[in-house]
């Protein structure tokens, strides 16, 4: 069941914004955010280990029994959490997910964060208009997230929904959301927002110090801030209690 309590709050903040002639808004990141990324991660590793039994002996088998769960935000803290130090090994599995993990190809293994696609549906049909402001780039990613958010459910008509994907895979994430937020401001004012990267949330929480904004509680980059006091810290988009 999904988070009502929130939900309600966006709503009522929704129905002040439409009385002023306004259009509400409700941003969300992707990764980590409203979909889990780990069975991408696995088939990427399970892919890179295919036929290489004689150069990297026993790491295979390591490798697959590696819990999802278990994986770090970066992929060779992943193999160093499990001691899998086979020589050479590192090196290759890390250019072989840096090559993949951006790409079309593995995104749909992909889960949504349970609720997400309920919640984000019910805003759309309540007159809030969805932005998926995310780090994915337009060349590598732009046709499978396209895809994947459709084939999972999430809205995507365009009165209902907008993209906004990076140009080009070398963009910074932090400067493509940095000037994303004066586009998103000019399509109207935002009610909610929910990222899983904290430095990104303190962002949009500084942005639109009036939306209900929110911290996906999943993997994240190292050496990251602490949440802004206003942000809420939620696991999922259901009815759990926040831990703000």
């Amino acid at each position: 069941m999904i988070n009502t309590q929130i939900l309600n709050d966006i709503l009522k903040k929704s129905e002040a914004i439409r009385a002023s002639a306004k259009t509400p808004l409700a941003v969300f990141d992707l990764d980590g955010t409203l979909f889990h990324y780990n069975k991408r991660v696995r088939n990427i590793l399970m892919d890179a280990m295919k036929d290489k039994d004689d150069q990297f002996p026993g790491a295979r088998t390591l490798i697959e029994n590696i819990p999802e769960s278990e994986y770090e935000y970066l992929v060779l803290d992943t193999l160093k959490k499990y001691d899998i130090n086979t020589p050479g090994l590192q090196e290759y599995i890390y250019n072989f997910w840096e090559r993949w993990f951006f790409d079309n190809k593995y995104l749909k293994y992909d889960k949504p964060v349970p609720g997400s696609v309920v919640f984000v549906n019910k805003l759309a049909d309540e007159g809030i208009k969805v932005i998926y402001l995310t780090g994915r780039d337009v060349p590598r990613m732009g046709k499978g997230t396209e895809e994947a958010l459709i084939q999972n459910g999430f809205p995507m008509q365009p009165e209902k929904a907008v993209l906004m994907l990076k140009p080009k895979y070398e963009d910074d994430n932090w400067e493509h959301k940095n000037s994303s937020i004066k586009a998103i401001k000019e399509l109207g004012e935002v009610v909610a927002a929910f990222d899983n990267e904290p430095g990104e949330v303190n962002i949009l929480a500084d942005n639109f110090p009036d939306a209900v904004v929110g911290l996906i509680i999943s993997l994240h980059s190292p050496n990251a801030p602490e949440p802004r006091d206003s942000v809420l810290r939620l696991h999922d988009f259901t009815d759990n209690q926040d831990e703000r």
